[in-house]
């Protein structure tokens, strides 16, 4: 993927100049066709390309930002390109846009595993707490690694861990996913992410960490 093509920086500097429309409105002007197309060769590089390539991909849509944030929900619906889903959820959380919340929700039950964790980290990041519940949710999994993934995401974002270790026993971790769950009931309602949130290893260095606003959706 050639990413410094000059048609597609001329197509990307015009994406730049258009008005971002407001949180849930819809854009009044429709991208310009020659974007509209370049846009797709991004999704498609990302749903199916090299890794090196979607990288590339991932951070031309980074550039781009709020302008396209609309085409980045529609695409986020569909769970036949979980690559794609992925890399639209972690733009999303990184954008903060509170608009972002209800699709992302709305995505959660046909996503993949691994698809659900980037969403869940979206949602914490925009100050939601069904990224929380889902994360409490994945603890549960068969997958050590996964659950590896989610303690850590949640100990990100609450600084809690309640004894939950990865590899324990089942008997264990039920344990320590009820204690979860009974602290959740309580404090769900007041969910904010910490202060002080680390980057997450798992980002490239260039993601911006912001804090979410407080919202227990």
């Amino acid at each position: 993927m050639r990413t410094r093509d000059p048609f597609l920086m001329a197509a990307l500097l015009l994406l730049l100049l258009l008005p971002s429309p407001a949180a849930g409105q819809e854009r009044e002007t429709p991208l310009p066709p020659g974007i509209r197309r370049q846009l797709d060769i991004l999704f498609r590089t990302i749903a199916g390309g090299t890794p090196k390539d979607a990288d590339q991909a991932v951070e031309e849509l980074r550039r781009l930002g709020r302008p396209v944030m609309q085409e980045l929900l529609a695409v986020l619906q569909d769970p036949t390109k979980p690559r794609l889903q992925r890399a639209c959820a972690q733009l999303l959380g990184e954008l903060g846009e509170p608009a972002a919340i209800e699709p992302l929700i709305a995505a959660l039950p046909t996503a993949d595993e691994a698809t659900q964790l980037e969403m869940a980290i979206a949602l914490c990041r925009l100050g939601s707490g069904s990224g929380v519940t889902r994360l409490i949710d994945l603890l549960a999994g068969d997958d050590p690694l996964m659950r590896l993934r989610a303690i850590s995401q949640l100990h990100r974002f609450t600084h809690q861990r309640f004894g939950f270790r990865f590899n324990g026993d089942a008997d264990s971790r039920a344990a320590a996913i009820l204690t979860w769950k009974r602290w959740w009931e309580q404090h769900r309602g007041n969910f904010r992410p910490v202060s002080g949130i680390r980057p997450d290893p798992a980002r490239t260095p260039q993601e911006p960490v912001r804090r979410g606003r407080g919202n227990g959706r």
